[in-house]
């Protein structure tokens, strides 16, 4: 509908279209009471939007009070026959299985699908050696959320040392290679490489800050990118400060920034 409350997303349906594609089939099994009467009317009116688009969704729901064998052969497939789900949402497909226990809405959803459907586990990797965001880090350069994130939604996350590699990257070493906010320039031959990695096909996410000269024009010239010392900003709002920021508060659907709905950026 116009606005959005009967739909899914235009992402969602990507996904489903992928799904029919593939020619593959998810199980969508939830583990909810029966009288938990909300929960299961908001889940089933849910799940008939996505079967609206494709015939390969299946779903069933086992209330785990009454249905107690179909439960613990779910939970004997999924590796919890020792302390099967008292709540959950379980997407399967084929010997793999992804489970959302909480917020059974459409990104958790199309989340699980999406973890189910992907063949293997993709690689991010995130430079270090430059005083970079520290995906491992939680203080004012802490990227340990953004990992976490990457995490749950299928990810390994890792860090490389540019300066340490002695051989060649491929483009198929890592997903994305990731460089976040470098403070100190690059050395050449870290350039290099990177470069190099680049112009293998691999993928690379740079994130540059203004008036900081990274060192990574050898990586930057091949494609004609020439980062400018700009400034997105914006002056206080009630004039009494000379403060300014950059805000961003809408966000539309992805699981990138599913977590960001509530934010101001």
């Amino acid at each position: 509908t116009s606005n959005k409350q009967y739909s899914i997303s235009r992402q969602t349906i990507q996904i489903l279209d992928d799904l029919d594609t593939s020619g593959q089939r998810i199980s969508l099994t939830a583990v909810l009471q029966s009288n938990d009467y909300q929960t299961t009317s908001d889940l089933q009116k849910l799940i008939d939007r996505y079967r609206a688009h494709t015939g390969n969704v299946e779903f069933k729901q086992i209330d785990p009070q009454v249905d107690r064998l179909e439960l613990l052969g779910l939970a004997e497939r999924i590796g919890m026959a020792d302390a099967p789900p008292s709540q959950a949402l379980v997407a399967e497909m084929g010997d793999k299985h992804e489970i959302v226990y909480t917020g059974f809405d459409e990104q958790a959803v199309t989340e699980a699908i999406v973890k189910v459907m992907r063949t293997d586990k993709r690689k991010v990797a995130f430079t270090t050696g430059h005083d970079e965001f520290d995906p491992e880090g939680s203080g004012e350069r802490g990227y340990s959320k953004v990992k976490a994130q990457l995490e749950r939604e299928g990810y390994s996350v890792e860090k490389v040392n540019l300066a340490t590699i002695t051989s060649t990257l491929s483009a198929d070493t890592f997903d994305v290679l990731v460089v976040a906010g470098p403070r100190k320039p690059f050395l050449p031959q870290e350039a290099r490489v990177l470069a190099a990695y680049v112009a293998d096909g691999g993928s690379a996410m740079l994130m540059l800050d203004p008036t900081i000269d990274a060192g990574l024009s050898a990586v930057l010239q091949p494609w004609d990118i020439v980062p400018n010392d700009d400034l997105v900003l914006q002056p206080s709002l009630v004039g009494l400060s000379s403060s300014v920021w950059a805000q961003g508060d809408d966000y539309q659907f992805h699981t990138i920034t599913k977590d960001m709905s509530q934010l101001n950026t």
